[in-house]
């Protein structure tokens, strides 16, 4: 089956499909960001536990993911303040908090901004 025609069966979202090309290790990286932004947790679970998945995939679980999976993402060191910078931005009030003091000027302004908007609703 070519990455196109894997990338159709993900948008069709069918659980089926999604459960056989996340546990495939012969998925691409491209395969693997659409299983990350249309998949469900498990399947967002599954991809963090991979130690092959990238960083790029992991930022796609930081914002579509749930607040379970940015903890799981925070409490990894190999982290990148990309990452965090996407978990401070889809984040909880508690990640932002987290991060306001961070080393990196954006992961701090994506944080500030952050609780800005939920402290504004």
């Amino acid at each position: 089956m070519t990455p196109k025609q894997q990338i159709a069966l993900i948008k069709i979202n069918h659980p089926k499909h999604l459960d056989k090309l996340v546990s495939d290790p012969k998925a691409s990286d491209y395969v693997k960001w659409h299983i990350a932004e249309y998949g469900n947790d498990t399947h967002r679970d599954k991809l963090l536990k991979d130690p092959k998945t990238r960083d790029w995939v992991k930022g796609v679980i930081a914002e579509y993911g749930n607040d379970s999976h940015r903890d799981k993402l925070l409490a990894d060191p190999k982290t990148s303040d990309d990452i965090k910078q996407n978990i401070a931005t889809y984040g909880n009030k508690e990640h932002a908090t987290k991060l306001l003091n961070h080393s990196n000027s954006d992961v701090r302004k994506a944080a500030r901004d952050r609780l800005d908007e939920l402290n504004s609703k």
